[in-house]
């Protein structure tokens, strides 16, 4: 058995603990780190000598022993998100290896089950949030709906949003203020922690769902995961956007997702998702209003990005958007036990 042991916690310079919790929750699954290729290239040798010891004659089959090696990576990536890009790069790695070593079926059989771990939990978790948030026996009271928008009205907000952001020296801005009477007129229901029978609290459900979106969009960002199933994963949300926790997990997952190595998600997909995104604010919750809007101005950045460059649009924005970032002196060791 294979098990994957994350880092220490992690030291940023920046200590979110001193800023606003609404603006940390958000803020977190955008903050990661990642070690040296040359490390990253390391870990994923040694873990290609676990799956090559255990290949022999007398050893059990490659599919057990890619389906240990892809649980324990998930795992470790699950843990917590700021790990999340190491271990997907360290996968991508191994795979990779893996092919250069011309194991029979194994590489292939681990990019499979890594896959299929990574989305399934993605939307079998997903069903079940919207399944508890659609039972007439759920304890959460919807919050309020928005008031009655018009697209043109989002446009202008979105407009607005975007000078707002772009304008450092605005004190306060009318998203502040927004931010201000949400508080004081959204019914907030506090999340309650489920403990298990040896004392220790589970995640909250936002947080989890959060993780697992940060996890399908590193994992995307590599390569791991096929462009169809990624856009399937994408409509899912879409179509059930109505929280302000949904449009911060799909603001997560675009996010993580674009990088210079992910497939492009095409100008079509991205129109369309837009398009859709402008129908489901109508009827958002007002809590979820700053959140869309967030999610609409990264998707007019891919869609700018991916227009730049019609003909190579896996180059257009991606390679501007991220070389990945790396700081020995901040993310400490990963190792493996077997």
């Amino acid at each position: 058995m294979l098990v994957l042991v994350a880092p220490l916690p992690i030291v940023f310079p920046l200590s979110l603990s001193r800023l606003d919790p609404k603006a940390t929750c958000r803020m977190e699954p955008h903050i990661y780190f990642i070690r040296h290729p040359r490390y990253i290239k390391t870990k994923a040798e040694e873990l290609v000598s676990f799956l090559l010891a255990d290949s022999g004659p007398e050893a059990v089959t490659s599919c057990d022993i890619a389906l240990d090696a892809a649980t324990a990576l998930y795992s470790a990536a699950l843990q917590n998100s700021r790990y999340s890009r190491t271990v997907a790069l360290i996968a991508r790695a191994t795979i990779v290896e893996l092919q250069w070593h011309k194991v029979e079926d194994t590489h292939a059989t681990l990019h499979k089950e890594l896959a299929d771990l990574i989305t399934s939990n993605f939307i079998m978790n997903w069903m079940e949030e919207f399944g508890r948030g659609c039972s007439p026996d759920t304890d959460i009271s919807p919050e309020p709906p928005s008031p009655e928008l018009t697209l043109d009205d989002l446009e202008t907000r979105l407009d607005q949003y975007r000078f707002d952001r772009s304008n450092p020296r605005l004190e306060e801005s009318v998203y502040e203020d927004l931010y201000e009477e949400l508080d004081e007129t959204t019914t907030i229901c506090p999340a309650v922690a489920i403990s298990n029978s040896g004392g220790e609290s589970f995640r909250f459900p936002e947080e989890m769902l959060r993780s697992l979106s940060t996890v399908l969009g590193d994992f995307y960002s590599v390569g791991i995961i096929h462009p169809n199933v990624m856009q399937t994963c994408v409509v899912y949300i879409i179509d059930h956007l109505y929280l302000r926790e949904d449009a911060q997990c799909l603001h997560v997952l675009l996010n993580r997702a674009a990088t210079h190595l992910a497939p492009s998600f095409g100008l079509c997909f991205l129109q369309r998702c837009r398009y859709s995104i402008m129908l489901a604010a109508t009827t958002t919750s007002r809590g979820a209003f700053p959140d869309v809007l967030a999610v609409l101005d990264l998707i007019d950045e891919l869609i700018a990005g991916e227009s730049k460059s019609p003909n190579n649009p896996n180059v257009a924005l991606y390679a501007q958007r991220s070389c990945h970032r790396w700081d020995p002196a901040i993310v400490d060791d990963l190792s493996f036990k077997t």
